[in-house]
């Protein structure tokens, strides 16, 4: 997996985030780990060719829709965090995802739903605290439904979204700040009647 070449991915990818398409494979004995992760980068292919998805278009699809995924409690939420990502991005707006501060700042997996002010601060190209648009590539390997998402998100016009049940992935989708900071206040209350549950 250093090297990326033998994958056939675009010109100017350098990493297999995002590329290996997330499902249950069997593989034969004797296989070699090139064979396998092959197989990953082909499904992905082959998705994103079924919806369509044009070769120069692939890596900012693979970018927006690992956001997606990393972002969403439930499935059913993909779409309504596809269009938040899709107002701000149209707005000019930072996108300001923590998972993509975690992942930059590689604290993407130390069991909090919290990033540090840190990790928020650093001026690394996944940070969307820092950096507008889409961060320089993907932070996760979505899968069909995150990409049908980021293609065609939900009408609406939410600006904010939050966990706010860490437990059951509920979130709150709110289209301005004082909505959001409510939202953002349940969190808080969930959190503290809830100790060690993720926050």
């Amino acid at each position: 997996a250093a090297d990326v070449s033998a994958y056939g991915l675009p010109a100017g990818v350098d990493s297999l985030e995002g590329w290996l398409f997330p499902a249950t494979y069997e593989f034969e004995f004797g296989g070699t780990a090139a064979d396998a992760i092959s197989l990953l980068v082909e499904h992905q292919k082959l998705a994103l060719d079924r919806l369509g998805v044009a070769e120069a278009d692939r890596q900012r699809v693979l970018t927006f829709a690992s956001i997606v995924q990393k972002e969403s409690g439930h499935a059913e939420d993909f779409g309504k965090v596809a269009r938040v990502i899709q107002n701000r991005l149209d707005i000019g707006m930072l996108l300001q995802m923590d998972s993509t501060a975690q992942y930059g700042f590689q604290q993407h997996d130390d069991g909090s739903v919290w990033s540090t002010d840190a990790a928020l601060a650093d001026d690394n190209p996944w940070n969307t605290y820092v950096h507008e648009g889409l961060p320089i590539g993907p932070i996760a390997n979505p899968g069909r439904a995150a990409v049908e998402a980021a293609l065609n998100p939900e009408p609406g016009d939410w600006l904010f979204f939050v966990a706010v049940n860490l437990d059951t992935g509920e979130s709150v989708f709110t289209t301005n700040g004082a909505d959001h900071d409510a939202a953002v206040q349940q969190l808080n209350e969930w959190c503290v009647a809830n100790p060690g549950r993720g926050c």
